[in-house]
């Protein structure tokens, strides 16, 4: 007797990407994957890989891993992607990394995504001056003491320069 069996379907490969907005130094975000398998297959396992192979600059983490820069390449369970975090690097870089996933059958093809980190753009200060006023035509009034700055601005940089405005007389000067 002579028993045949259908050859199993063939696999489709699994697809996957990341999406990873510029990063700041030192600052964590959440990275975001998007993963598609046509044969409905859920995932498995991801693998990411820092092309570049340098370290000390970005990194990923996840609760069960810990922090870890890629390098080698790092198989990461697909239970922990929901928590996977990268961190920028401490400089302005450019990093090219790779991820692929595996679908229980097979790893799909290799996704690049070059993940950046710049310093925070510069915020303005914002400075509170309380009203005052001087007589016309009376000459120089010192003005050290009745300015009070507190600035509002979130990233550390000192003012250097200050114009002050007369909204009503159309006067300003600036104090450097």
């Amino acid at each position: 007797k002579l028993t045949t069996t259908a050859a199993p379907a063939a696999n489709n490969l699994p697809t996957v990407s990341l999406t990873i907005p510029k990063l700041t130094f030192w600052t964590y975000e959440r990275v975001v994957h998007s993963y598609s398998d046509i044969d409905g297959d859920s995932p498995t396992q991801f693998e990411i890989d820092n092309v570049s192979n340098t370290k000390g600059g970005i990194a990923f983490y996840t609760s069960g891993l810990g922090l870890f820069e890629a390098v080698p390449s790092q198989v990461i369970p697909a239970s922990q992607m929901s928590g996977l975090w990268v961190r920028g690097a401490g400089v302005n870089s450019q990093q090219p990394f790779r991820i692929r996933a595996h679908d229980g059958k097979g790893w799909g093809p290799w996704s690049d995504v070059t993940i950046r980190t710049g310093a925070e753009p510069n915020k303005r200060p914002v400075v509170t001056v309380p009203n005052f006023s001087f007589p016309a035509n009376t000459g120089n009034h010192p003005i050290g003491n009745k300015i009070q700055l507190y600035d509002a601005n979130t990233d550390g940089d000192a003012i250097t320069k200050l114009e002050i405005k007369d909204d009503t007389g159309g006067h300003s000067f600036i104090v450097e």
